[in-house]
């Protein structure tokens, strides 16, 4: 496989991987929306808080005011594990001038604001990453 397929392969990848964090962001607010509203339609009970110690990748559990607890289940990775179950959150913030970068995330996405650097997306996982570039002789400011 040519240089030039290699670079597209891996910057389609990128483009979901992005894609996909920020659209799972979404789609967990609503799951939870979802549950806050079932629970204020049985009157008899109210979640009165999420519990972190009951996280899993894909669960998250609520106590009831009724003293019972519900469990919310995802059909995609909600927490991931660094001094316990720590929540998603693909927000991007400002990283430096140039750069933004994912809020909180075990995989570290940092997207420089100008497509004309050596570095366009990089990933990160503990001492692994992944750079992606564009090249080009003449190329100019997006």
């Amino acid at each position: 496989m040519n240089q030039s397929k290699k670079v597209f392969i891996s910057s389609l990848l990128t483009g979901s991987l992005v894609l996909t964090s920020i659209f799972s962001s979404n789609l967990l607010l609503e799951n939870e929306k979802e549950v806050d509203a079932a629970s204020a339609d049985s009157a008899a009970s109210t979640i009165t808080g999420e519990l972190p110690a009951k996280r899993t990748k894909f669960v998250k559990q609520f106590a009831m005011s009724d003293g019972s607890y519900t469990a919310a289940t995802y059909s995609m990775l909600v927490h991931y594990k660094k001094s316990g179950w720590k929540e998603f959150d693909t927000t991007l913030v400002k990283s430096g001038k140039k750069k933004y970068k994912t809020k909180a995330t075990d995989l570290s996405i940092k997207v420089s604001k100008k497509a004309n650097k050596k570095s366009v997306v990089t990933m990160k996982r503990e001492k692994i990453s992944l750079s992606i570039a564009l090249k080009s002789k003449k190329l100019k400011a997006a």
